[in-house]
């Protein structure tokens, strides 16, 4: 038996143009043989990572349509792993008033484009505006676009380096310095790791470096293996750019000491091509939350992570998250109806826009295997229309040719072995219930070799498909993730678990609690893993919303009755607990059951960190934060500002913080060193950042060691308590600072300078100024 797939692709052709400068590396003339492009006899760009021949491609020379001068034709292509031509455009800007030759500018681009050209096996187009995306707004100060036509893949990779190179070319322009720094990645399974869960590395390094990171693309294809992945960092001062790479490249190497790999094996040759084919957004997710590598082959999908825990939360958010959408329908006929290439285009009404890949065993052409998405369309009132892949369905069964030749339609759902129970109710009775109520069967089957359980669905006609096929989707799972602090959780469920068992009976739905104490922690980053998760039936999927709220109202109403102990927290220290312990946060949490509300980024100045707790608890464990995390401290007040930033960071920041170990920041005219209390240089440094100063006239006006870093509030703000958010059920955090007064006489002298600060208790990144 030799089993084919179909999918429905576009390929795009793309016009010659009008054009300050090109490669002409792809342009070709048009052949009549296979394209007849009405109106239209210039030059082409026809890029394909296969043969266009019969074999792989069936289209019709007529079908095709122009627009913005790219020419799109929609074909069936067989068993044929895919990439069609894409574009991107790079604007070079250059600021009014800077006066520049454009022709001379792109003279010395010349030899650059035509490099990267080669490099990526692309064609480079200069134009004057955009070309072929018009619909975009066009960037005003633009003088020349710098356009990239070849393979998804490849120039997705060329837009990367074309960025880079157009930075260097406005700022040498602009008269404004700009140093690159590139870092090798040895294989492109490693950039999750350069960004981080939920992207902390990136925006660790970018604000605590002041500079820009440029990742490579995460695009799931074979094509890849062709380019070595770079980042590159930017930033207007050279050590900067320099220690973020440097941080990052550590962070690499201490993460491949240990990788684990898993695989989904079982999955089905057309179920693999329509996850690569529609599900690359939702991989991206998955790989930038979880710090795992996701890749789709051609017989599995592969995973590798830095962590065990990861890999297993992250292989089971795929199957719920992506397999579980996924349908595989097969339509058996008897009659002269065939299921031929013609048939399936013209008779099916089969296009790109119909989200379907076919199997197609090609010595039995009376039986086709669909494969769609069951993601639901909740605005919809009609059943064929809530589903995708039952749209699809619904037309194919209006063909009476088809329709009056069915024997059988089976439908296979993958499912996670954790809901077999979910899905079958006690003793079978959700399956036995549809069963009574359409002419169906509905079976559970997983054998050795499955990654996970099959459910079957078989009927003979298409409209008790319909009904079975609506009440099985009706009990699959939805469920939301989120995060609410641990030392609530037990208050939130109540004794003997009394609130909780009301919250789910009240809206329908299981909710479990889980410990994110044990999860792989950052040292980038304080990173707050989902904890929660509310689960019920979709037809019941709306009720999450309710029952979320409720919970975060029963935590915040526990939270407001806790008491706070604050620390003053700096951007030294906060970056010090990350580098030397960032696991001790979890581990005191845990012993003294508080909550500590350390931020997800650098804090700025006078920052305050609220702990929460029992009195007795909360101050425990700010003492246990200071004593077990906490670096000392020196803060250098300076008669003036140090005007030369750039040079203080290369003379002093950077090389301090290699050399001695110490972080240094610098906040207006107060310099401020973190140290280890048993750092044996801490004087060798202070020598030579007084000799700094002395030879640059810098008068240090007070040198102070900071022996306690609690901080007592005023009487009348002890008692304060959380303040509603008027959008929703969050609420604010309200930390301690001036702007609680409205007199500003009044501010006691304690807290003059301290910066406002807001945090949502519960979102992952809700922190702002």
């Amino acid at each position: 038996m030799t089993l084919e797939t179909i999918s429905a692709v576009t390929i795009k052709a793309y016009c010659d143009i009008p054009h300050l400068f090109q490669t002409n590396r792809l342009w070709k003339d048009i052949d009549p043989s296979q394209f007849s492009i009405k109106g239209y006899d210039g030059k082409i760009l026809l890029c394909l990572s296969t043969d266009l021949n019969a074999n792989n491609f069936k289209f019709s020379h007529s079908s095709y349509k122009i627009e913005n001068d790219i020419v799109s034709m929609p074909v069936l292509n067989k068993n044929v792993s895919f990439q069609s031509a894409a574009h991107a455009a790079v604007p070079l800007i250059i600021d009014d008033g800077v006066h520049f030759s454009r022709d001379d500018l792109i003279e010395k681009l010349k030899p650059e484009l035509i490099k990267l050209a080669i490099e990526f096996d692309v064609e480079i187009i200069v134009t004057e505006k955009s070309v072929y995306e018009r619909d975009e707004t066009e960037i005003t100060n633009a003088i020349i676009y710098i356009n990239i036509v070849g393979l998804i893949s490849r120039v997705q990779n060329c837009e990367l380096h074309t960025t880079i190179l157009v930075q260097l070319v406005q700022n040498k322009i602009a008269n404004t310095p700009l140093f690159i720094e590139s870092l090798d990645i040895e294989s492109s399974s490693l950039i999750p790791f350069c960004i981080g869960v939920d992207m902390t590395n990136i925006k660790h390094l970018a604000s605590v470096y002041k500079t820009d990171i440029h990742i490579p693309t995460l695009l799931n294809d074979d094509d890849m293996s062709l380019f070595a992945p770079q980042v590159f960092f930017s930033s207007r001062i050279h050590s900067l750019a320099s220690e973020a790479k440097h941080e990052m490249s550590q962070y690499i190497e201490k993460l491949k000491e240990n990788i684990y790999y898993r695989s989904l094996t079982s999955l089905s040759p057309g179920k693999l091509l329509y996850i690569k084919t529609y599900y690359q957004e939702e991989i991206f997710k998955l790989m930038i939350k979880y710090n795992t590598y996701i890749k789709i082959t051609d017989d599995s999908v592969k995973f590798q992570s830095s962590s065990n825990e990861f890999l297993a939360i992250v292989i089971k958010l795929f199957t719920t998250s992506i397999l579980h959408e996924i349908v595989e329908v097969q339509m058996i006929l008897d009659g002269p109806f065939e299921f031929t290439d013609d048939n399936i285009l013209n008779e099916l009404h089969y296009s790109d826009k119909s989200h379907i890949v076919f199997m197609r065993n090609t010595s039995n052409l009376s039986q086709l295997v669909v494969i769609g998405s069951n993601s639901h369309n909740v605005k919809s009132t009609k059943l064929n229309e809530k589903h995708q892949l039952l749209q699809f369905l619904t037309t194919v069964f209006e063909n009476e040719k088809v329709n009056s030749n069915l024997v059988q339609l089976r439908a296979i759902f993958e499912i996670h072995p954790d809901y077999e129970e979910f899905i079958s109710g006690k003793k079978n009775g959700k399956l036995t219930r549809i069963m009574e109520g359409a002419e169906c069967l509905l079976e559970l089957k997983m054998t050795e070799n499955d990654d996970n359980i099959n459910l079957f669905l078989l009927t003979n006609t298409y409209k008790e498909f319909l009904r079975s096929y609506i009440q099985v989707m009706d009990e699959l799972p939805a469920e939301k993730s989120f995060f609410i602090p641990e030392v609530y959780h037990r208050p939130v469920i109540g004794a003997g678990g009394s609130l909780i068992q009301t919250t789910m009976r009240k809206h329908n739905v299981f909710i479990q609690f889980s410990n994110s104490f044990l999860l792989p922690r950052s040292e980038f980053s304080h990173l707050r893993y989902d904890n929660v998760i509310i689960r019920c039936p979709t037809k019941s999927e709306s009720n999450i919303i309710h029952a979320k709220q409720e919970l975060n109202v029963l935590a915040q109403n526990y939270g407001s009755t806790q008491s706070k102990s604050l620390v003053n927290l700096s951007a030294g220290q906060y970056r010090y607990i990350l580098k030397t312990s960032p696991e001790v946060i979890g581990q005191i949490e845990k012993s003294k059951n508080v909550y500590i509300l350390f931020p997800f980024e650098q804090p700025g100045s006078e920052f305050l960190l609220e702990i929460r707790g029992t009195f007795e608890n909360s101050e425990a464990a700010a003492r246990e934060l200071i004593d077990q995390a906490f670096g000392g401290e020196i803060i250098f007040d300076l008669e003036t500002t140090i005007k030369d930033e750039n040079d203080f960071y290369n003379s002093v920041i950077i090389p301090f913080n290699r050399v001695y170990n110490i972080i240094i920041t610098l906040q207006k005219n107060h310099v401020t060193l973190t140290y280890n209390k048993n750092n044996s240089l801490l004087e060798k440094c202070i020598e030579e950042l007084e000799k700094y100063f002395l030879n640059n006239k810098l008068k240090i006006t007070k040198r102070e060691q900071i022996k306690d870093f609690i901080h007592i509030p005023p009487m009348e703000l002890q008692d304060m308590t959380l303040a509603e958010d008027l959008k929703g059920t969050q609420m604010y955090y309200h930390n301690y600072n001036k702007n609680q007064y409205t007199n500003r006489d009044s501010v006691p002298d304690e807290i003059q300078n301290t910066k406002s600060y807001i945090q949502y208790p519960y979102y992952r990144y809700g922190y702002g100024y």
